[in-house]
């Protein structure tokens, strides 16, 4: 098996690495690292390389993938996987892989708004929520919400990795104490939000009624007939920066994250963030298209998610034992 990874200077890339050479299933093992930053931890690759995200990507990524005679693709950064779920007709004529959506359904789960939008005509529970381009729109839909009093969430609609997500504080709900502690995120009042600079920047945002913890990354494999999840409740419940996970079973989440990927036709192995509304009932938060970068958590877990998508991708035999016990993860 030839694997060629993609931001390969991630935190946890090299423990992920790691495990996969462990794994005996799978046979003469041949991993490729790619970033855009330098990769400090070439030790883990058999080769690697930095490339930068521009009108050269492509012609790059297809002459790496030629040279190391590549199977698999694996994009670990969300535009590199709608960039190249677009051309994946192009590496199959190439014999190789790319372990993402199509366009067309990477497209769809990648907007925030599409998605709650589908999901909530579907009968599946969404944020409270609202799409605003405008002042006046904005200042109706808190209302409606239950701002000033309620707090809310205000986040673009095509955001990625929780940039730009502001928390909006109200007059009578108290913040939990991990809410705004993350490196990307903030909490303002109503008095200190710049509003139009938000808007011009971001052009489309949506309001939404706040989430509580606990908070899930589920890493969720869905291909043809075969489906498998693994249920990772966060230490952090922000995520950034990552503390560890505890493995968990919950049949409410595992239907509750079946009946999305059923309706958004996932075909790959994705990465569904979850939070809790007042009814401590599970709700998505977003829908990220490419691996959780903790995914190797699992491994780590004795539960080899990442080695059975990879072997099934590309036809191979994988037999992997169920979920036998829950277990904290601290990396």
């Amino acid at each position: 098996m030839r694997i060629l990874l993609t931001c390969a200077a991630g935190k946890l890339i090299s423990k992920t690495i790691k495990y996969l050479r462990e794994d005996k299933n799978l046979n003469n093992l041949f991993i490729v690292g790619v970033d855009q930053k330098k990769i400090k931890t070439k030790k883990y690759f058999d080769k690697s390389y930095k490339i930068k995200f521009n009108k050269d990507y492509l012609k790059n990524i297809i002459k790496i993938s030629k040279i190391n005679k590549i199977n698999l693709i694996i994009p670990y950064s969300d535009r590199e996987s709608i960039f190249l779920s677009k051309k994946k007709i192009l590496f199959k004529k190439n014999k190789i892989s790319i372990l993402t959506n199509s366009y067309k359904v990477n497209k769809k789960i990648s907007n925030k708004y599409t998605v709650y939008n589908i999901l909530s005509k579907k009968g599946i529970k969404v944020p409270k929520y609202f799409i605003f381009k405008n002042i006046v729109q904005f200042k109706k839909y808190i209302k409606i919400l239950g701002h000033p009093e309620k707090n809310l969430v205000i986040k673009p609609v095509d955001g990625i990795g929780g940039r730009g997500v502001i928390f909006l504080k109200g007059n009578k709900d108290k913040l939990e104490k991990w809410e705004g502690k993350g490196k990307r995120e903030k909490i303002v009042k109503i008095n200190r939000l710049n509003i139009k600079s938000i808007i011009k920047k971001y052009k489309k945002l949506i309001v939404m009624e706040k989430l509580n913890s606990p908070a899930y990354d589920v890493d969720y494999f869905k291909y043809n007939r075969k489906r498998i999840l693994s249920i990772r409740q966060r230490l952090n419940p922000s995520g950034i920066p990552y503390k560890g996970n505890k493995i968990i079973r919950s049949n409410k989440i595992k239907n509750y994250c079946n009946r999305i990927a059923d309706v958004m036709k996932i075909n790959s192995l994705v990465d569904l963030d979850l939070l809790h509304n007042k009814k401590k009932e599970p709700i998505l938060l977003e829908i990220n298209p490419r691996p959780s970068g903790s995914v190797v958590v699992n491994s780590i877990a004795k539960f080899p998610l990442l080695s059975y998508v990879i072997s099934t991708i590309l036809k191979k035999k994988y037999k992997i034992k169920k979920l036998l016990s829950t277990k904290t993860i601290h990396i």
